[in-house]
Formats: C-alpha cells, sequence, structure tokens
C-alpha cells in the first residue's frame, strides 16, 4: 500500500497563511496573501474572515491590512508554561518518585479533563502495572480536585458537568454536594485524594502548584496501590508532595521574577 496523505486542505492554507503573516513582520493585504500563497482572493478572504472571529488574525481599520492577533499569543503562552512548568518540575517529580519509590505525576486542567504532563515511575517497570493515562477525569482524580480547589462553587460545578459523574468504582462521589464537601474538607490540609475512586486498588495523593501570583496552575501526585502507600505512611507521602509542590512553586515564582527584571518597564 502506497504512503498516504492526511493533510486536510483547509487546515493546511488556514496554518500556511499564520505561518506568512509571522514570518512577515508586517501586516498585509488580501492581494499580497493570495499571491504570496498562490489561492485566489476569495479563499483567502474566507480564511482570513474565519481566524478573525477567533482573534488569531486582527486587521488595521486605517490601512485594512492584517496581521497576528491576540489569540496567537495564547497559544504561545500556553507553550511556554507548559514546557517551562515541566522543566522546573522534573527534578523535584524525579526526587519525589525516588523519596516514595510510586509514581510522581503532574497534571494541568484541559477541556474538562486532567492532562496528565509528565508521570515519574519511582520503582522499575516490571513492578508498575498501574492504568495512569494521559486523561484523567476531575471528579475521581486527586490532581483534578487540588486544581479545582482554587476556583469558587459555581466554577467547580460548571467545569464538572451534569451529575451523576461517571462511576468508575464504588468509591467514586458522582453528585455536586458530596464532591464539593469533599473539596472543602481537603482544602484544609492542602492534600486532595482519589481513594480508589478512580480504580479499584489505586489511591493517589495530590496538592496545587502556584505560579508567582498564587494562582494554581498545575497539581502534583503520588500514585500507587493503597496497601503499598499506607504501609510506606500516608502522613510521610502527603509531607513529600506537600514539600515538592512547594518547591517547584518557589521555582516558577523565581522565575518570573527574573523574567520580570530582564524586561524592562
Amino acid at each position: 500500500m502506497g504512503s498516504q496523505n492526511y493533510t486536510i486542505v483547509s487546515v493546511e492554507r488556514t496554518l500556511q497563511l499564520l505561518l506568512l503573516l509571522a514570518q512577515e513582520y508586517r501586516p498585509l493585504g488580501i492581494t499580497e496573501l493570495s499571491e504570496a500563497l498562490n489561492l485566489s482572493k476569495v479563499v483567502v478572504f474566507r480564511t482570513v474572515s474565519t481566524l478573525m472571529s477567533y482573534d488569531f488574525v486582527i486587521q488595521n481599520p486605517d490601512t485594512c491590512l492584517y496581521e497576528l492577533g491576540p489569540s496567537v499569543l495564547k497559544l504561545t503562552h500556553g507553550f511556554q508554561l507548559h514546557n517551562s512548568l515541566l522543566t522546573m518540575a522534573m527534578p523535584f517529580l524525579v526526587e519525589l518518585a525516588a523519596a516514595t519509590k510510586e509514581v510522581a505525576n503532574i497534571g494541568v486542567i484541559r477541556n474538562g479533563k486532567v492532562l496528565m504532563l509528565k508521570s515519574v515511575l519511582g520503582r522499575p517497570k516490571s513492578m508498575f502495572t498501574l492504568h495512569l493515562g494521559p486523561e484523567a477525569s476531575l471528579h475521581s482524580s486527586s490532581i483534578g480536585k487540588a486544581i479545582l480547589s482554587g476556583l469558587q462553587k459555581e466554577e467547580v460545578i460548571a467545569l464538572l458537568g451534569k451529575p451523576p459523574f461517571h462511576k468508575n468504582t464504588q468509591h467514586t462521589i458522582t453528585t455536586p454536594d458530596a464532591f464539593l464537601e469533599d473539596l472543602e474538607r481537603s482544602k484544609t490540609t492542602n492534600v486532595f485524594f482519589d481513594n480508589e475512586e478512580a480504580e479499584e486498588g489505586l489511591m493517589c495523593i495530590g496538592t496545587p502548584v502556584r505560579d508567582w501570583n498564587n494562582e494554581i496552575v498545575a497539581a502534583i501526585s503520588v500514585s500507587g496501590f493503597k496497601p503499598r502507600l499506607e504501609k510506606f505512611g500516608l502522613d510521610k507521602i502527603k509531607a513529600l508532595t506537600l514539600n515538592s509542590a512547594e518547591k517547584i512553586s518557589a521555582r516558577l515564582a523565581l522565575a518570573a521574577k527574573q523574567e520580570h527584571e530582564i524586561i524592562p518597564e
């Protein structure tokens, strides 16, 4: 079977247009874009109009020329945040995994789910059989709970969606009231549990990671089989996880301070 091309022409044209605007460092008109991309003016106009509706492209009202819009900065910020967050967190995740001999995770909220940015194994793979995927539910994960703890109740309910929430195990919290009660209780210690709520026999202990402005931007957790975590000592794991989160948060704050000092007012 020959090689197949799975590209979508309209998406390809859109990306080419954005890259052209980025490379030119100046506003461009429909005619210039059309000639540079070898596309008809009608196609270019429709593509630009679509991008404008999402603020990826803006038009100068005086010159009627087009340039990149603020939504491009959102993508850039998200990329930089995830990469800088991982870079700064990795040494402490490795340290946490080694200290507990379990799995240390870091995740963020994306599209109503927990997106796991990284999981570091603290024991040989041959001994590791947990089913941790790239995504997790907000209501049944310690990372989801930790991040949601920084939001207002109305925001939490909106993100969780329509109840009853999906029941993974007999321990899963499925109603808003029970979830909010669990969240409030955990806020007193700043430690959040997935106590066999996502998978039978699995426990996760998580806590938030904050940026320079004390806003929660992510959370870390330690995952393992419940009997093994209990044998190691839950209080010890909580202390180690809190300490690691504090170190990551301090690193993020320091990086933001240094960046502020470099960039002139």
